[in-house]
């Protein structure tokens, strides 16, 4: 059976969207960002990222497989506040919010992930820097074209979603004991 999973790291300035496919038994991944005008509101923001994903995913899913539609969507995980970071919070929150109802009305309801547990997930160690993030994504196999950090925080996002789902993939131990953290719930 074909479906696909998402993975969300939301950021007013740069959002990282990744998309996993699993068709015909072959895994494909893919990743891309939206790096919309500074100059824009907070709300025009929100409404062009929201917007560029959904043309994104849909015209990547027709190019892959034509027949999935979002109940082939099998999971989505977004990634949570950064408590510690300087920044625009309710801006961020509302980008947030925003993103998940998205994906909560077209496709699934996302798992947010924290941002230290994404990083113990990609790298072993949840005070990860952004360039180990982006060679965790590009070494470990997961997600190929990984250019920066926001799209190697979504591909680990996207591979959460996958994971959860699909229990065998789990590769190590702090990747199974983020998912428990997570809910994972292993059957047997």
């Amino acid at each position: 059976m074909n479906n696909y999973y998402l993975g969300i790291d939301p950021s007013l300035n740069s959002t990282g969207i990744a998309l996993l496919v699993v068709s015909n038994n072959e895994i494909i991944r893919n990743t891309t960002r939206c790096q919309p005008d500074k100059t824009l509101s907070t709300f025009e923001r929100t409404c062009l990222i929201r917007d560029y994903a959904h043309v994104y995913i849909k015209e990547t899913l027709k190019n892959i497989d034509p027949l999935l539609t979002a109940d082939d969507c099998k999971g989505a995980c977004i990634e949570g506040a950064s408590y510690n970071s300087v920044g625009k919070h309710d801006e961020l929150g509302q980008l947030r919010g925003a993103l998940k109802l998205w994906l909560h009305d077209d496709f699934v309801d996302a798992v947010q992930v924290a941002p230290t547990r994404l990083k113990k997930f990609a790298t072993g160690y949840g005070g990860a820097n952004k360039e180990d993030m982006v060679k965790a994504a590009t070494t470990q196999g997961w997600i190929l074209n990984a250019k920066d950090d926001d799209q190697a925080d979504a591909a680990h996002l996207v591979t959460i979603a996958y994971m959860l789902k699909t229990p065998s993939a789990v590769r190590t131990r702090k990747q199974l004991e983020v998912l428990n953290d997570l809910g994972m719930v292993l059957e047997g």
